[in-house]
């Protein structure tokens, strides 16, 4: 068995948590770890796990007959809906993430929307921002802004009308913030302390409040609105040292 140690652990909303220790290998030689419900303790025990790496994700594996590989979450999957679904979204965006109320039944189409993105694009020639989005393999267009501010409010707008099934959810975006992740799982700290922990690292970014529509949040938190200027194309810019805000 893979598994080095399986530890136990209680959040703040009292649900129990094991973080899964694998050991290291010649590919891991830090070996890792990914998160599971405590419920479902048997099916981590079952099997031989270990980790699997592509450009983007990082995989719980276990290899079962022949020599064909499992994903850790399609396993869970197919013992909690007694089938395997075609796709499953990790709704954090942290694929070691493993627990159920992380973890959903989505299209390809769903899964697609849950990541970072603009939402427009600039044409250069003609000094203009163009903001769409894509529903069924069809892109539908918002029309043209002459400001990224203006591209960036009509997208949260068509977002909301055409996405109402599956969005990507910036205040439970967990990549790249493993730390603040394993806080909350190790129940140290609270879901709603770890999202305002995650904001707090982007609040200075005006970019990110009005892409991801977040003045209710700011507001309910006391957090200042973040100041910005516009640059001579109508990019968002930093008021200090003129460096676009736009991290994409």
């Amino acid at each position: 068995m893979a598994v080095e140690r399986i530890e136990q652990y209680r959040q703040k909303n009292d649900e129990d948590i094991l973080k899964v220790w694998i050991k290291p290998s010649k590919a891991f030689p830090k070996g890792g770890y990914f998160y599971a419900d405590f419920w479902a303790i048997e099916l981590v025990q079952r099997y031989s796990w270990h980790l699997s790496k592509d450009k983007v994700n990082t995989y719980i594996r276990t290899c079962i007959g022949d020599n064909k590989n499992y994903n850790y979450h399609v396993l869970f999957a197919n013992e909690v809906l007694g089938f395997f679904p075609a796709c499953i979204d990790h709704r954090d965006g942290v694929d070691i993430d493993n627990i159920d109320r992380n973890l959903n039944v989505v299209s390809q189409q769903q899964n697609i929307r849950n990541r970072t993105s603009k939402g427009y694009a600039f044409y250069k020639m003609y000094n203009y921002f163009m903001v769409k989005v894509v529903l069924n393999y069809q892109e539908i267009h918002a029309g043209v802004c002459k400001s990224e501010i203006e591209a960036l409010i009509k997208v949260n707008e068509l977002r909301k009308k055409y996405y109402l099934d599956y969005d990507y959810d910036f205040l439970l975006d967990r990549r790249g913030e493993l730390d603040i992740l394993d806080l909350e799982r190790t129940g140290q700290i609270s879901a709603d302390e770890a999202t305002y922990r995650h904001v707090i690292r982007y609040a200075s970014n005006a970019w990110y409040y009005y892409r991801y529509g977040l003045q209710d949040y700011f507001r309910q938190n006391g957090i200042p609105i973040p100041e910005y200027s516009l640059d001579t194309e109508g990019f968002m810019v930093d008021k200090v040292t003129g460096k676009r805000l736009c991290p994409l």
